[in-house]
């Protein structure tokens, strides 16, 4: 029961603290390389969505170009069919 009581000495405190230091850096070191290795595991993933979405972007242009040369055929188209209809028109007797 003396022993439970008993107070550390200076020696034993000091290493006791050492110990607790050493632990604490080795933790500290332990999450430091996760967080490293979770940083590379997200940016890779951000490169990945980053490409994703610049391939979108080509295609949205893509389209888009051809969508405005497409609405450009057709206007040409309707207004071929106007004139059509207005030759027509001025050749029939009223």
């Amino acid at each position: 029961m003396e022993q439970l009581n008993k107070k550390p000495t200076l020696e034993e405190s000091l290493a006791l603290l050492l110990n607790q230091n050493e632990r604490t850096i080795a933790m500290l070191d332990g999450i430091a390389t996760k967080a490293d290795e979770n940083f590379i595991k997200i940016e890779c993933r951000l490169n990945k969505i980053e490409d994703r979405l610049s391939k979108n972007e080509a295609r949205l242009h893509s389209l888009s170009a051809e969508t405005s040369t497409n609405f450009t055929k057709v206007v040409e188209q309707l207004s071929g069919i106007k004139a059509e209809i207005v030759k027509i028109g001025a050749a029939t007797p009223l």
